[in-house]
């Protein structure tokens, strides 16, 4: 009976309240010392709820960890924050700076573009209208071949 109580109790305890030796090699101990096992498990393997509740907390997951540290004052973060925006800024500037400077160097490709725009639609016109004076001139000559090469008939 008692071992089964130390195996479920193994099973079930949680991380922290095993102390010594880790998980599997208590269950190794419990199984392989069926009585000597599950009473050193009791005694010795496990903490109480209230000393886990004690143990020591590492890295990240103690509130006091970093507490040490020096603090930063509120003023030391403003200045250092100005500086930032300064230095951003400045960074700004140089990018406006040079897309002056390459707009400055390339050609005016703008106005020609404009030109060749107003241009289009009025060249897109003298088309249309010499098509539909083609299309009267066909349709002309397929009424006198009709006609036998007569007008007016």
């Amino acid at each position: 009976m008692a071992l089964v109580y130390a195996l479920f109790d193994l099973s079930f305890t949680d991380r922290s309240r095993i102390r010594r030796l880790n998980r599997p090699l208590w269950f190794l101990i419990v199984i392989v010392l069926p009585i000597v096992g599950p009473l050193l498990w009791v005694m010795w393997g496990k903490r109480s709820a209230s000393a886990a509740a004690e143990a020591p907390v590492r890295g990240d997951d103690d509130p006091r960890f970093g507490s040490s540290a020096p603090a930063i004052s509120t003023e030391e973060t403003d200045q250092r924050i100005r500086e930032i925006e300064e230095q951003l800024e400045a960074l700004e500037a140089e990018e406006a700076a040079e897309r002056e400077r390459l707009a400055a160097e390339s050609p005016e490709s703008d106005e020609p573009d404009a030109r060749h725009d107003e241009e289009a639609p009025a060249a897109a016109d003298e088309a249309a209208e010499a098509d539909a004076a083609a299309d009267t001139d066909d349709d002309a000559q397929r009424t006198d071949r009709g006609n036998g090469g007569q007008l007016g008939a």
